[in-house]
């Protein structure tokens, strides 16, 4: 065996001690073709590390730490070139970005639900005490980017209409979208047709959509535009929504506001969210003349 310092040999377990990796570890990398042994011992047929092969183990335990996969590391380090780890570098430099962005997407996507239910709990806690008035005020929709579907179908505000919203998740997920607000359906024209039971009334032009920020371009992508609106806040189940909207229609009147005849309404929290009806959250947008969502 050799005796110089420089070419010291290492059992497995000095090498994991030495490198702070498991034995374990080593293992696998010399299952794996990816790091083996260099030395056998004749007599004893024990393997042994080489002191130059140390630094290879710091190296796979360096780019393990940046997040290269095994395989990219077993290529660089049978062929140790600065180029070839350059090019690997840049790679992962573009997926930590993918990631990050992706990260941050996602962080938005949890702030904004977070944001929302804080938001309901609030109006929960406070509803109006006096009147319908007390709850109801003229208010500006911002535009968005939305990911929607359109067409005559069931509106009934019994149901949930949940087939419609399952939709646009599915339609989100083909394209790669990312989803940044709660769902929204706007009723173009007769938006209290859903309260209406008669077989007659119980399809309409129903648009479903809902706020999304990244991701592909495809036909159901649009901008919601902004418009202005008599708005206010329902909590409780989508079929005792009727008296709201009433009131919301006389409190228009009263202040000399037409109303274009379309509704939006804005479910921050609903179905998806809790199973305790009486603390669904909507909000009512009622868009005045010549301001169509």
């Amino acid at each position: 065996m050799p005796k110089k310092n420089h070419d010291r040999l290492y059992t497995i377990g000095e090498m994991a001690k030495l490198c702070d990796v498991s034995a374990k570890q080593l293992r696998y990398y010399d299952e794996s073709n990816i790091l083996s042994p260099a030395y056998r011992d004749l007599h004893t047929a024990y393997r042994y590390y080489t002191q130059k092969q140390v630094e290879e183990v710091l190296l796979i335990k360096e780019l393990r730490m940046l997040g290269f996969p095994l395989d990219n590391i077993s290529e660089l380090l049978h062929n140790r070139d600065l180029a070839n780890l350059k090019g690997e570098l840049e790679k992962s430099v573009h997926n930590a970005r993918t990631a990050l962005s992706d990260a941050q997407h996602k962080y938005d996507q949890i702030v904004d639900t977070l944001l929302r239910v804080t938001q309901a709990i609030s109006f929960m806690h406070n509803p109006p005490v006096a009147s319908f008035d007390d709850n109801i005020q003229l208010a500006a929709f911002k535009s968005r980017e939305v990911v929607f579907t359109r067409y005559i179908s069931y509106w009934n505000a019994k149901s949930l209409f949940i087939n419609r919203r399952a939709e646009l998740y599915a339609i989100a997920d083909q394209y790669g979208l990312t989803i940044t607000g709660p769902n929204m359906a706007i009723f173009h024209g007769g938006y209290m047709d859903q309260f209406d039971d008669s077989e007659s009334k119980s399809e309409g032009d129903l648009e479903t959509c809902v706020a999304v920020s990244q991701g592909g371009r495809c036909q159901h992508i649009r901008t919601l535009n902004s418009f202005t609106a008599v708005s206010s806040v329902f909590i409780g189940h989508y079929r005792n929504m009727q008296p709201h909207y009433l009131a919301m229609e006389q409190w228009a009147e009263e202040h000399g506001y037409q109303l274009s005849g379309a509704s939006l309404e804005e479910y921050l929290v609903g179905a998806t969210m809790t199973n305790r009806e009486e603390d669904y959250v909507t909000r009512l947008y009622l868009p005045l003349q010549g301001y169509e969502p």
